[in-house]
C-alpha cells in the first residue's frame, strides 16, 4: 500500500510525510477514523514510506525490495496484530495472529477498507466473537525484543485495538511507553473511547475523515470501471465509507432490511407469538449480525427522520429501502424516533456487554411494540 493508492486525503499524507522529514514521528500513533475510512490504509502506506529505500517528498518509491515486501505484507519488520477467534478444523493449536496471517495477507489486499465482520467472515468465524487475547501481548513483546532485520525500523500495527483483552493491552502499557529504539506502535481504530485510557494517553491521536462523495466516487470510476453517474450515486449511498460504497456495487436486498421490515411489522401488531420467534432467532444470530441489526434499525429511524422533515437531499437510502422507509415514516413522529433511538443504543451498549440475547431482544421488541401503537397513523 502506498499513498498513491488512497484517494484524496492530501492534507493527512502530507502530515504524516512531514513528521518524517522534520524527524517529528511519535513512537505510539493511534489512527482512528469511521468504519470505512483510510485509517487502516494510510497508516500501511505510512510504514511502507519510512522503510522505503528511496522514499520521495509525496510518497515511497514502490520498487526498492522494502517496498516490494509490503506490497505482499511480508516485511519482516512489521508485525500485525487484530482480533481473531477459534475455529474449527484448524491446523495449528494456539489461537494467536502469526497463525491467522495466512488469512490476513489476503484479506487486507483484497479489502483494505474492510471491516470487522468482513475479516470474521473471511477467516470462517462470523459466527463467533473475535478479539485480541492476553497471549497476544506476550507475542508482540516478543517480537519486539528483536532489532529490525532489514528495514531502518521495526512497526508494530495493531488493527481494533478496541477489540483487546483488557489483561493484554495492560500488559503492553510498558513496552509502548518506552518501545525498543526504532520501534514504533500504530493503533488502527474505529472508535477510540472504547480504548482503555492507559494506552490511549501513551499515543498520539492521529485523525481520519470519512471520504467525501466526489473521493468515493472517482476511486468506483478508476478500480472498479464503474460510469460516473452510478459511482456518484453509491458515493452518496456511502456517506463517506468505502467499504459499502463497493458493497453497493454488487447491490442486493441486505438481509437485514428483511429482518427489520418483519420485526417491526410483528411488533406495530403487538403480536406476542411472533415476537418469541423472533427473538429465538436473533438469539441464534451471531454477536455481531445482532449488533449489525441493531444499528441497521438505527440508521431507518434516522432515514424516517429525514423523510418527516422533508430534507430529501440528506437521504441516503438504498434503492430497495425507499419504500419502506417512506412508509415507515409516516407512522412514526419525532418522539417516537428519539425514544427508539435510544432503545437501539441501549441495547447495543448492553450487548456489547455480554446482555442475554434472548431477553434483550425480547425486551427491545416489546418497548418498540409500545412506542410504534402511539403512532397516529397506522403501519402497513
Amino acid at each position: 500500500m502506498q499513498f498513491r493508492d488512497i484517494p484524496g486525503l492530501i492534507e493527512e499524507k502530507s502530515r504524516l510525510i512531514a513528521s518524517v522529514q522534520k524527524n517529528h514521528m511519535a513512537h505510539a500513533q493511534l489512527f482512528n477514523g469511521p468504519e470505512g475510512s483510510a485509517n487502516l490504509s494510510l497508516a500501511l502506506a505510512f510504514i511502507t514510506y519510512i522503510n522505503c529505500d528511496k522514499p520521495g517528498d509525496t510518497d515511497s518509491c514502490g520498487a526498492c525490495p522494502s517496498c516490494s515486501k509490503m506490497a505482499k505484507l511480508v516485511h519482516p519488520d512489521v508485525t500485525f496484530a487484530f482480533p481473531i477467534a477459534d475455529i474449527p478444523n484448524k491446523d495449528f493449536k494456539e489461537v494467536v495472529c502469526k497463525n491467522y496471517l495466512k488469512w490476513w495477507r489476503p484479506f487486507l489486499v483484497e479489502q483494505p477498507y474492510g471491516n470487522l465482520l468482513d475479516w470474521t467472515r473471511h477467516f470462517g468465524a462470523e459466527s463467533k466473537q473475535a478479539i485480541i487475547y492476553r497471549e497476544e501481548s506476550r507475542q508482540i513483546i516478543s517480537a519486539l525484543s528483536l532489532k529490525a532485520f532489514e528495514g531502518r525500523y521495526k512497526a508494530m500495527l495493531i488493527w481494533q485495538p478496541e477489540k483487546m483483552n483488557i489483561q493484554a493491552a495492560n500488559a503492553l502499557l510498558k513496552i509502548v511507553e518506552e518501545p525498543p529504539e526504532n520501534t514504533f506502535f500504530f493503533f488502527i481504530s474505529n472508535n477510540y473511547e472504547a480504548i482503555i485510557n492507559t494506552i490511549i494517553s501513551r499515543t498520539q491521536l492521529v485523525s481520519v475523515r470519512g471520504f467525501t462523495d466526489e473521493e468515493v466516487a472517482d476511486y468506483l470510476v478508476k478500480t472498479a470501471e464503474v460510469d460516473a453517474a452510478k459511482a456518484h450515486s453509491m458515493a452518496r449511498l456511502a456517506a463517506g465509507n468505502m467499504n459499502l460504497a463497493l458493497s453497493l456495487l454488487n447491490e442486493v436486498e441486505d438481509e437485514s432490511t428483511t429482518i427489520f421490515r418483519e420485526w417491526m411489522r410483528i411488533c406495530w401488531s403487538s403480536d406476542f407469538e411472533g415476537m418469541a420467534g423472533l427473538t429465538d432467532k436473533f438469539n441464534g444470530m451471531s454477536k455481531m449480525a445482532q449488533r449489525s441489526l441493531l444499528e441497521y434499525g438505527l440508521t431507518i429511524f434516522r432515514e424516517s427522520l429525514i423523510v418527516n422533515a422533508g430534507e430529501a437531499s440528506l437521504q441516503r437510502t438504498m434503492p430497495h429501502e425507499e419504500e419502506f422507509v417512506s412508509k415507515f415514516a409516516k407512522s412514526i413522529s419525532l418522539p417516537i424516533i428519539e425514544s427508539a433511538s435510544r432503545q437501539l443504543n441501549d441495547s447495543i451498549y448492553h450487548l456489547e456487554r455480554n446482555a442475554n440475547p434472548r431477553i434483550l431482544f425480547m425486551d427491545l421488541s416489546l418497548q418498540m411494540a409500545g412506542l410504534l401503537r402511539t403512532g397516529v397513523i397506522q403501519y402497513q
